[in-house]
């Protein structure tokens, strides 16, 4: 078994996808969001981690792979603009709490416009909470969906479910992940869902 780990990122690593004055903007986020919601980052580190290895398992070019580890390391920045009592919120989030979290995805893309330069990673992290169905948010759309978000969707929910939580009590296991997806596998683009489990969860679990 591969193991796939890290806890820091580097964004010089990826200037050539920002403008020239973003990078230190870039990071200096990254860096708030690890004082701010070390939960966050650590997730937000793991997305990046394991949309990277999902994106070699299927063959993208060097430049797409990257562009997903960015864009992982970035998808929930927009969460800084989220109140920590309901971010850590420990229970049910109320509807209008879950009206704020939803939020994070446009609070993002519009703090990262100014200093990310590619299409394609902006994207992304507009369109990792859209699904197939319908069913996401923010723009609830069925089509259109890249396959840089489809990638990071799968990856933000897998970690979601399996991650320790500060609203839960004991987190899933990857078996109990896998079910619940396979149920709501509409929400998914089955090219993606069913090799995300067979060709890397199954094989590659300790990612983080």
């Amino acid at each position: 078994m591969q193991k796939i780990s890290g806890s820091e990122f580097t964004i010089s690593c990826y200037h050539t996808f920002l403008y020239p004055e973003g990078e230190q903007k870039v990071q200096n986020f990254l860096n708030q969001m690890k004082e701010y919601s070390p939960e966050t980052y650590e997730h937000s580190i793991a997305v990046s981690n394991l949309a990277g290895r999902i994106g070699q398992v299927f063959g993208f070019h060097k430049e797409d792979i990257e562009k997903l580890r960015l864009a992982g390391a970035l998808h929930d920045i927009g969460k800084l603009r989220i109140p920590l009592e309901i971010l850590h919120k420990k229970g049910q989030l109320s509807a209008e709490e879950w009206s704020v979290m939803q939020m994070h995805v446009d609070a993002g893309y519009k703090m990262l416009l100014p200093f990310v330069m590619d299409a394609d990673v902006l994207l992304a992290i507009r369109q990792h909470h859209e699904r197939q169905d319908g069913s996401g948010y923010p723009d609830k759309i069925s089509h259109g969906i890249t396959r840089l978000a489809k990638i990071l969707m799968l990856v933000d929910v897998f970690d979601g479910m399996t991650r320790n939580r500060t609203y839960r009590t004991c987190n899933i296991s990857i078996e109990e992940a896998r079910r619940l997806m396979l149920e709501q596998k509409q929400r998914f683009d089955a090219a993606y869902l069913h090799p995300f489990f067979n060709e890397v969860i199954l094989t590659e679990i300790s990612y983080r």
